[in-house]
């Protein structure tokens, strides 16, 4: 089964680099808009990496104008190790991972998204649990911990009804990959 996304030409010159971008206030030209700029895809490994490209061609080829937290989700469902983590809780990944696509529906591709503070959010949380578990990078485990913890977003409240709450990620250490 094909994803569709041919790469990163479908999102401009580089969809995390944007992301990124958008999401910390850089200028398109790249410069620092001062002291709270910090580049989270160098703090990132690359499945983490990977995740969040893997969640916004989710959200762009399902027609959504932003890139939110069921999107990581959803993307999360279907890598590991996050998908062994919710399989491991008693829940079940397909099943969500179903629920999850039937909510999203169809539309017509998008070319760019936006993302949604709840995924800053998530995103800043995941770091915060990477930093807390001794981790000198953020993993996809300290992702899908964020998401469940946050019960107000709607990844969270999609796996608090499949019983899978806030764990602490396991430690992991070492370098971002």
């Amino acid at each position: 089964m094909t994803s569709g996304y041919r790469g990163p030409e479908d999102y401009g010159r580089d969809p995390l680099g944007d992301f990124l971008a958008r999401f910390f206030g850089s200028t398109p030209s790249g410069q620092r808009p001062g002291p709270r700029y910090l580049d989270f895809s160098r703090l990132m490994s690359a499945p983490a990496r990977q995740l969040f490209s893997d969640a916004a061609s989710y959200a762009a080829q399902h027609g959504s104008a932003d890139l939110d937290t069921e999107h990581l989700l959803r993307a999360a469902l279907a890598a590991e190790p996050t998908r062994s983590m919710v399989s491991r809780a008693g829940a079940d990944p397909d099943t969500i991972a179903a629920e999850i696509d039937r909510q999203a529906g169809e539309g017509p591709p998008r070319s760019s998204i936006a993302v949604t503070p709840a995924v800053k959010r998530a995103l800043l949380d995941a770091h915060d649990i990477a930093r807390s578990s001794g981790a000198s990078y953020i993993g996809p485990e300290h992702v899908l911990t964020a998401l469940a913890a946050n019960r107000d977003s709607a990844a969270g409240q999609i796996l608090n009804a499949a019983h899978f709450g806030p764990r602490p990620a396991p430690a992991s250490g070492g370098t971002p990959a």
